[in-house]
Order: structure tokens, then sequence, then C-alpha cells
């Protein structure tokens, strides 16, 4: 799928400067092998196709990565650069994730990738936190954490803590320090 955006001046002919764009990954080659892959999908994968997208330096491109058997750790360092953004998503925890470069360029463009309603996104958080009992036992369950495992929305982090908290009187939204946290009470 691939989108231009067109400008025209007054008197010139019409340009493109933007390029919305998505691509759907999959490890084709063990599907046809086998008929099944859990094969995450890597930066030199990640990168062909970016290549394949990005042709011009005039032209600024948003992409949109889409992977079922999800991403490899080092595909999250090619998600930016001088003229493009890349958004990856993939199906984790049961609920489609989207993870953005912190980038400033993203502003609300972000949302067309974003494949998740914000009350999946908590459902998804609190599924999350209930299988990750250590972290929260050793107050290690971040905001940061939740961002960098689940890939959403610090504000979204914290709207789903406060849920959680506000729901078992054993477990505290701990604001005091940063990053904010789940924290156990006891008594």
């Amino acid at each position: 799928m691939l989108h231009e955006i067109l400008h025209k001046e007054l008197l010139g002919r019409s340009v493109v400067r933007l390029v919305v764009a998505g691509a759907s990954f999959s490890p084709a080659e063990d599907l046809v092998r086998s008929g099944v892959s859990r094969r995450r999908i890597g930066l030199e994968e990640l990168n062909r196709i970016k290549d394949m997208i990005v042709r011009s330096d005039h032209v600024f491109y948003y992409i949109g990565a889409f992977a079922a058997t999800g991403w490899e750790d080092d595909s999250r360092r090619a998600l930016a650069g001088p003229n493009y953004l890349i958004a990856l998503s993939d199906v984790h925890e049961g609920a489609w994730r989207t993870y953005y470069s912190p980038d400033p360029r993203w502003r609300s463009a972000a949302r067309i990738f974003d494949l998740t309603s914000e009350e999946e996104k908590v459902d998804s958080i609190r599924r999350w936190v209930t299988r990750h009992t250590f972290e929260l036992l050793m107050d290690e369950l971040t905001e940061d954490t939740v961002f960098e495992e689940l890939g959403y929305a610090i504000p979204i982090v914290r709207e789903a803590f406060e849920l959680i908290a506000s729901e078992d009187r054993y477990v505290r939204f701990d604001t005091s320090t940063r990053p904010y946290r789940l924290v156990r009470v006891y008594g």
C-alpha cells in the first residue's frame, strides 16, 4: 500500500512531498517449506523493504510495517531517518501493538498505524501486569517497562496503572518517583 500526497505551487507542477506507505512482512520461505513459521522479522528484511519505498531525499515517508510473527529487537534501530519514520506493528499478548521511535515528527500521524483502541490497550496492559507479578513484587513494574514491552504510549500505561490500583487494594500507583510504577502494598 502506498499513498502519495502531492503539493502544487501556484504556477508550478504537482510534486510529491509526503508518502504514507504500509508493508506486511511474513517469513514466506519458512511457510512454504514447513507450512508454519514463528520466525520474527529482522533488521535486514525491514531495511530491504524500506529501501524499496524510500526513493527520494526530497520526500518525507511515514511507513507502517506489519508482522504477524513479530519483530526482532534489532528492527527498532531502523525506525527513524532523515526523511522517514517507521512504525512497527505486531500481535503481542493477544493484542496489536505498534512501536514508534520517540520522534516529534510523528505528531498525530502516528495514529494512522495504530491498530488498537484505547480500551484494548488498557486490557492488554492489565493482562501483561497479571503475568508479571515478579516485577510487581520487586517494584520494577514501571511505565517504561510496559512501554518497552508493549509499545503503548505512556499516558495509556498510566491510565491502566490507575485502573489496576483502583481495583486492587494490594497495589498502589506510585507517582512519587520517575518512572511511575505499580507497587505492592503489604497490609
